[in-house]
């Protein structure tokens, strides 16, 4: 019955009238999980205002919160203020907007407005960006469009926010968009209203201002105190003790290996959930010598402490790894669906058993667990519905993992316009979704690929024949949301080929 209801209600109307008539805020969830599930992408699915992470957690920024607070209600009549958060990757930037996105004070200062979430990310896609930004606004106030034409979309945002009041918070802007992003959001910058806000984050201040936050408006995100540090590490990496540290684990030790985190809660969380597992002062000794051992202190060495330890997970071992590295062939900062990833590995053969799929879903939460992926919207029973991996730790298993140890090209959502065939000659996985590809090269070999990710090449017209011929190991095939309108008769030649997808072809 929700199937046919869905087919036959306008997408952002349908939801728009079930926030407004089911109570049950379980049910409510019950129905978007549903809706989610039969590939109805709204901002429901993608939006930061579900809070599943646990608010003890959030430790140390409690004066960068207020102080954001205060120049927010300082500010109130003035048509646009702009705010920012600074920090460095990893330093909790996102968590801290996601607390003021959530908070009391943001949600009644914008009751009956719009509140609007965008994460930007270093090489982002202005036209998916507006699309992101028409359906959250179409769906608070209740509109279609009927064309969904570039130009269009342009003009109602336009027109929409300069006739509502907002809230506008910019995750992770890079100095690739800060110049021209808001003229491309469309985002008027004298709207009729007051009391309008932008809050962005980013790694520097630079990009900020030229996103036009005045300087005394940009907060800098301090590194934890040395307290707040351990009260974070303890909690992940005791979490059976509720935080205490157990006896037969040597306090000491214990701290010195949190304070190699050097008070960066990224690292912290990782580096506390990967020796959680271990209970003897003498295996706390070796994860201490192994962070001593990088005189740089660098973010990689402690996220590789992370990865190294899920090989010691009884039963799951190189297969979860493999399927973590596989997560680098989506885009940075994707929400990406269970279900997807979950298919991927499956096509891959590095979930097996008497029920794979169940198996796919049980390494979505483990690296949830230990903090190696953000889940943004769970069911009521705790399952991961989809997440997004942090741009540091993506960046991490792209270039340090994937590229280096693992033979793969992941090339996903980089503005591509041409296939790099050079680049993937030898390559065992190949990602290249959310670029501008027009055709993939008849020259094209790849006798070793047993991966091949086109999906969101939205002109790729035709895979030739010679390509599929010479790819002999190929497991998956991704052309989904590509303007391929037929394949090649020797498809068939594929023997090995377990995942095809042709979604909206």
């Amino acid at each position: 019955m929700l199937e046919k209801h869905v087919a036959s209600t306008p997408s952002v109307a349908f939801l728009h009238q079930l926030q407004q008539h089911v109570a049950n805020q379980p049910a409510l969830e019950q129905i978007t999980e549903r809706m989610d599930s039969i590939n109805l992408h709204t901002t429901l699915s993608a939006s930061p205002n579900r809070k599943y992470i646990e608010e003890a957690l959030i430790v140390g920024q409690d004066s960068a919160s207020t102080r954001m607070m205060e120049l927010i209600h300082s500010q109130q009549h003035k048509n646009v203020s702009r705010f920012g958060l600074v920090g460095k990757g990893g330093a909790g930037k996102t968590l801290l907007l996601k607390r003021l996105f959530n908070s009391h004070q943001v949600q009644t200062l914008f009751c009956n407005d719009l509140i609007l979430w965008l994460t930007v990310s270093q090489t982002p896609s202005f036209n998916a960006l507006r699309n992101a930004l028409f359906k959250q606004i179409a769906l608070k106030v209740n509109e279609r469009l009927d064309s969904t034409e570039e130009d269009n979309v342009k003009t109602w945002l336009n027109q929409s926010m300069r006739k509502h009041k907002f809230a506008l918070f910019l995750d992770d802007v890079w100095e690739t968009s800060a110049t021209s992003l808001l003229e491309e959001l469309c985002v008027p910058l004298s709207p009729l209203h007051n009391s309008n806000i932008i809050i962005a984050t980013s790694r520097s201040k630079t990009v900020l201002s030229q996103l036009g936050v005045p300087a005394p408006s940009i907060i800098q995100m301090q590194d934890l105190t040395e307290d707040d540090s351990w009260r974070l590490f303890s909690a992940h990496a005791f979490p059976h003790g509720d935080g205490v540290l157990p006896v037969s684990i040597d306090q000491e030790i214990a701290r010195r290996v949190c304070n190699e985190c050097g008070g960066l809660p990224l690292a912290i969380k990782v580096v506390g959930q990967a020796m959680a597992g271990f209970s003897q002062s003498n295996e706390w000794e070796f994860a201490l010598q192994r962070l001593q051992k990088d005189v740089t202190h660098s973010l990689s060495s402690r996220l590789r402490l992370s990865y190294d330890a899920l090989s010691n997970l009884p039963g799951y071992g190189i297969s979860l790894q493999l399927c973590f590295v596989c997560l680098a062939a989506f885009s940075e900062d994707e929400v990406i669906h269970t279900g997807i990833a979950v298919g991927y590995w499956m096509g891959e053969g590095l979930v097996a058993g008497p029920d794979p799929l169940q198996i796919g879903e049980i390494y979505v939460n483990l690296l949830a667990d230990r903090c190696l992926i953000e889940p943004i919207l769970k069911n009521q029973d705790g399952k991961v519905i989809n997440f997004r991996v942090h741009d540091v730790l993506h960046h991490f298993l792209a270039h340090q993992i994937a590229e280096k140890e693992e033979n793969c090209f992941f090339q996903a959502g980089k503005g591509l316009v041409e296939f790099p065939g050079d680049d993937c000659e030898g390559h065992i996985r190949i990602s290249l979704r959310d670029n501008s590809l027009t055709k993939v090269p008849k020259a094209f070999g790849a006798p070793y690929i047993r991966s091949l990710l086109l999906t969101g090449n939205t002109s790729l017209t035709e895979i030739p024949k010679e390509v599929i011929r010479s790819m002999t190991a190929l497991r998956v095939l991704d052309l989904s949301r590509t303007a391929i309108q037929s394949l090649p008769r020797n498809m068939g030649s594929l023997k090995h080929l377990v995942c095809l997808s042709l979604c909206c072809v």
